[in-house]
C-alpha cells in the first residue's frame, strides 16, 4: 500500500491521530527515505457523523483525497465500528458505499451495528453478509468469521 501513485489515509481520533504522526516524523527524520509513501492521517472522531451530521468524505477532501476511481486509494480506519454508536456506523458505512465507482471495500470488523449480528448458525455469518450487501447494493466476493460471526473478514465491490 506504500507506493508512489497510492493514496493512503488514516483515519483516527485526532489526538491519536496527531501521536501517530508524530512517532512517524521522528521515524523519518534520520532516514533518507521519501515522505510520499507515508499515509495522511486524519484526526476525526467518526461519532460525529450522527451526532453532528459531519463527514468522513468531506474530511477526506480536505485532506486531499482525490475520489477519481484511476487513482488507487485506501482508507483505513481501524476495527471502530464496534466502539461506535449504531447511527455513526451506518452512516459511516453509507458515505463509504456512496464513493463513486469504488472498486473494493474490505471490513474487517464488528458489524452487529450495520445489521450483521452474530447468533444462530443458520443464517451462517457470510450468508448474514451477503444479505446486508446486496440490500446495501453491493456484491459479497470474499468472507470469514471468527467468534460465531463476532469479527468479520469481508471484501466486497
Amino acid at each position: 500500500f506504500q507506493r508512489e501513485g497510492v493514496q493512503f489515509f488514516e483515519v483516527d481520533l485526532p489526538d491519536i491521530s496527531s501521536a501517530k504522526e508524530a512517532m512517524i516524523g521522528q521515524y523519518f527524520e534520520n532516514k533518507d527515505e521519501t515522505t510520499s509513501f507515508r499515509p495522511k492521517h486524519v484526526g476525526f472522531d467518526l461519532n460525529t457523523i450522527a451526532t453532528n451530521g459531519d463527514s468522513l468524505v468531506k474530511k477526506l477532501s480536505e485532506k486531499g483525497l482525490d475520489v477519481d476511481p484511476s487513482v488507487p486509494t485506501m482508507v483505513i480506519c481501524e476495527a471502530v465500528l464496534f466502539y461506535l454508536m449504531p447511527e455513526a456506523a451506518q452512516g459511516l458505512v453509507g458515505e463509504l458505499f456512496a464513493l463513486p465507482n469504488v472498486q473494493r471495500f474490505c471490513f474487517t470488523d464488528n458489524l452487529a451495528k450495520v445489521g450483521v449480528a452474530p447468533g444462530p448458525p443458520v443464517p451462517t455469518p457470510k450468508e448474514k453478509c451477503e444479505g446486508w450487501l446486496n440490500g446495501m447494493g453491493k456484491t459479497l466476493v470474499e468472507h470469514d468469521a471468527i467468534w460465531g460471526g463476532a469479527i468479520h473478514f469481508v471484501a466486497g465491490k
